[in-house]
């Protein structure tokens, strides 16, 4: 069987720390080496799937998923890229293997910055952030950095497992359009921006064209998040003026689909099920906002659980 035909295995988090032990470990292969590899694997994925493109942008944070980063930018730069490196916090407390790849990068005349222009002006990023060292909800500076990547109008590849939000679907979509009548779309304003292949001031100046636009290209149903989300499945536009900054918290997209896809399950139509799922999640985030005691920082998803069910029912 040739490589070509073997298949592609989606790992969980899990997985992927038990596969690193097995080669450390078990087979002898250092961490470093892991490391060399990985930005290998990523460099040939780089120039395969982006060929045209020869200036990319590493956001490298903490682990050994910024070793990985750390390692691609030296093996990028020699191989004719122009490269920028932004560090997100403190390399204290990095691996010795991690700060070995950052030694090499120095070697090379590659130096880190924490200024994030590099990110907006960017033609690719990739994702060093975290990898499968994410184990809780980002918050603080992470999280701005990760917005600022959402933002950005440009193709993101991620090292591992992908710290900016569990939108890649959307990102992949935005490379490769396609329509079906039977899936229900819920971007930001940056994954709108990516879908439509236009600027994100283009899509403020407009929301409600925008929104139309999304649906015509893509079909389904489709949810413009927002202050103040704009629901279409093709008829008349629905604005939902219910909703609060809790809901971009991490984990609030996932509950929006939950509450969606447990609607359609129930056999309400995918329109019906789209403007229902969407009044109900905001409506549950205000009232989980007025519940709190200490105000709404620290509200996670789980939160609006009591309230979705109250309003379902």
């Amino acid at each position: 069987m040739v490589k070509s035909e073997l298949p592609a295995e989606l790992y969980r988090v899990a997985g992927v720390r038990a596969l690193d032990l097995a080669a450390i470990e078990g087979v002898g292969i250092s961490a470093h080496t892991l490391m060399l590899r990985a930005a290998a694997g990523v460099l040939l994925t780089l120039q395969s799937k982006w060929p045209e493109i020869k200036q990319i942008t590493i956001v490298c944070g903490r682990g050994n998923n910024t070793g990985d980063g750390y390692a691609l930018a030296t093996l990028a730069q020699s191989a004719g890229y122009v490269v920028a490196v932004v560090q997100v916090g403190s390399t204290d407390g990095l691996s010795q293997e991690a700060l070995q790849c950052l030694e090499s990068m120095r070697a090379v005349g590659l130096h880190m910055q924490s200024a994030l222009e590099p990110i907006d002006n960017a033609k690719l990023i990739v994702d060093a952030l975290l990898g499968i060292g994410l184990l809780r909800p980002v918050e603080g500076e992470f999280a701005a950095v990760i917005e600022r990547v959402n933002a950005a109008q440009v193709p993101v590849l991620s090292i591992d497992l992908p710290s900016v939000i569990d939108a890649d679907a959307l990102n992949l979509l935005a490379m490769e359009p396609c329509d079906r009548e039977d899936w229900v779309l819920t971007p930001h304003l940056g994954e709108a921006a990516r879908l439509l292949a236009i600027s994100t001031a283009a899509i403020q100046a407009n929301r409600f064209a925008a929104a139309s636009m999304l649906q015509q290209r893509y079909s389904g149903g489709t949810v413009l998040k927002g202050v103040g989300s704009i629901v279409t499945d093709g008829s008349l536009p629905v604005f939902v003026r219910a909703g609060n900054p809790v809901m971009g918290s991490g984990g609030m997209g996932d509950a929006l689909t939950g509450v969606i896809a447990g609607l359609i399950a129930r056999g309400c139509a995918l329109g019906d099920a789209t403007r229902m799922g969407v009044c109900v999640y905001a409506n549950a985030a205000d009232r989980a906002d007025r519940a709190a005691r200490d105000g709404e920082r620290g509200l996670l998803a789980r939160d609006l659980m009591p309230h979705i069910r109250a309003l379902v029912n």
